[in-house]
C-alpha cells in the first residue's frame, strides 16, 4: 500500500477527492468559492474588513485612553517631587510627593484637589479648624462644633465627626461636596497656611489653628500611622522619628507648618485666625473655650463653658461613638488590633515613649532648627500649668 506525504494511503486520497466532487460543501474553501455568487463573496469580505476595523478601533481607543490617563497624571504631578522613602518603613505601594514645600500622600495629589483648591469659595460664615496631624485636631473640632450649634453635645446617634466636619483636601467626601454644603460650614484641614484657598482670607472665614510640642506629636502620629490601613506604615517608632525629622511624613515639615500659621496670626491685619495649643487646652480648657467662643462671636455663659469642657474631655470623647472613630475599624479603615484613635490625651507621653538616644536626637534637631523668634513649645504638664494654668 502506498502512502501520501500526509500519512494517508493513495486509496484514501482518491476516496476523499470523489466525495468532494459529489458534495460541494465538503470541498476546500478555494474550491467552493468558484460556485459562490457575488453577494456572498461581498458579505465575507465585509465581515473580514469589519473584524479588522473593530480590532484596530479597539486598539486605538485603548491607546488613546492610556495616553489621556498619562497626560492627566502628568498635569496633576506638575510642581510635585516624589519623596524618596526608606525601604522597610512603608509598604511598597505607598507614595508621597512634595508640593509647595510640603509632603502629601499620592491619593491626595492624584485626586486633583491641590489644583482645585485655589478656586474653592470660602464663606464668611465658615469655621475652619487647621492643624498639623495629631496635635489636637479632633478635640478642637468638637469644641468648635458645640459652640456653633448652641453648645449641644453630640451623642452616639449623631453623624460622625468626619461627616459633620469634612476634611477639605481629602478625596472623600471631596471638594465639590464641601462646596455644595449649604449654610454655615465647619471644615477641617491639615493644609499649610499658604496653600489654603485665597478666599479663606478674602471672605473673612474664621480659622482656629491648634499645635502641640513636636515630641508628643511624633509619638501620637506614629501610633496613628500604624493604626490606619491606608497609611501603610510598617516600620518602628525609631523609623518614624527618622522620617519626621527628615521631613518625610505627610504634611511635614512640622516647624514650617507651625510658623506659617503663627506668623499669619501675628499680622496686625489678620483678626480671623486664632492659634491655640494642645498644652493650653490641657492646662486651661475653660480659658481656651472662652477664647474660641470670642473668636467665633459666640456668646456663652459660664454654664455653657463648663458644659463644653465636660463634654469634650478625653474621657467623654473616648466613649462617644460619633467622635472616637471606632467605626473606622468596622469599615476596614483602621486595624482592629493596633489601639484606638483617641489614645491617651496627655502632655509628656514622649518622656516614657522615647528612649535616651531618641530624646537626644530630638534635642539636637530642636537646637539646630528652632529660631530665637519661635514661640517656645511646652513639653510637660508642670510647665503647661505654670504657663497657662488659672
Amino acid at each position: 500500500m502506498y502512502w501520501s506525504r500526509y500519512g494517508r494511503s493513495v486509496w484514501q486520497v482518491r476516496k476523499l477527492a470523489a466525495t468532494s466532487s459529489r458534495y460541494p460543501a465538503c470541498r476546500p474553501f478555494s474550491a467552493r468559492s468558484e460556485h459562490m455568487d457575488q453577494s456572498v463573496r461581498s458579505l465575507l469580505r465585509y465581515k473580514r474588513a469589519s473584524g479588522v476595523g473593530l480590532c484596530v478601533a479597539t486598539l486605538l481607543g485603548c491607546l488613546w485612553l492610556r495616553r489621556r490617563k498619562h497626560d492627566r497624571r502628568q498635569r496633576l504631578l506638575e510642581g510635585c517631587v516624589r519623596v524618596p522613602l526608606v525601604p522597610g518603613h512603608y509598604e511598597p505601594n505607598i507614595v508621597f510627593y512634595r508640593y509647595g514645600g510640603y509632603v502629601f500622600p499620592e491619593q491626595i495629589v492624584l485626586s486633583g484637589v491641590l489644583q482645585e483648591l485655589p478656586n474653592f469659595q470660602a464663606r464668611e460664615t465658615d469655621v475652619i479648624v487647621a492643624s498639623f496631624p495629631k496635635t489636637g485636631t479632633t478635640w478642637v473640632q468638637e469644641i468648635v462644633y458645640m459652640l456653633t450649634h448652641d453648645c449641644r453635645s453630640s451623642t452616639d446617634d449623631d453623624a460622625t465627626l468626619e461627616t459633620r466636619f469634612p476634611y477639605l483636601e481629602y478625596p472623600y467626601p471631596g471638594l465639590k461636596t464641601v462646596a455644595a454644603t449649604p449654610g454655615p460650614r465647619c471644615i477641617k484641614t491639615h493644609l499649610p497656611y499658604h496653600l489654603l484657598p485665597p478666599s479663606v482670607t478674602t471672605a473673612g472665614a474664621k480659622v482656629v489653628y491648634v499645635t502641640r510640642n513636636p515630641r508628643d506629636t511624633v509619638v501620637s502620629y506614629y501610633h496613628f500611622a500604624r493604626l490606619l490601613t491606608s497609611a501603610g506604615f510598617i516600620g518602628t517608632l525609631d523609623d518614624f522619628i527618622d522620617d519626621f525629622l527628615d521631613e518625610k511624613v505627610p504634611y511635614s515639615p512640622f516647624l514650617s507648618h507651625v510658623r506659617e500659621y503663627r506668623a499669619a496670626a501675628a499680622a496686625a491685619s489678620h483678626d480671623s485666625l486664632l492659634c491655640v495649643s494642645y498644652e493650653q487646652l490641657t492646662a486651661d480648657p475653660k480659658g481656651v473655650v472662652r477664647a474660641i467662643a470670642k473668636h467665633l462671636n459666640v456668646a456663652v455663659s459660664e454654664e455653657d463653658v463648663q458644659f463644653v469642657v465636660d463634654h469634650t474631655s478625653f474621657s467623654a470623647m473616648s466613649n462617644n461613638k460619633s467622635v472616637n472613630y471606632e467605626h473606622w475599624k468596622d469599615i476596614g479603615f483602621a486595624h482592629k488590633d493596633r489601639g484606638n484613635f483617641l489614645r491617651k490625651g496627655k502632655i509628656g507621653d514622649w518622656e516614657t515613649s522615647l528612649n535616651v538616644e531618641q530624646k537626644a536626637r530630638f534635642a539636637s534637631w530642636e537646637a539646630r532648627n528652632l529660631r530665637p523668634d519661635d514661640a517656645p513649645f511646652v513639653y510637660d504638664v508642670r510647665s503647661a500649668l505654670e504657663k497657662y494654668g488659672r
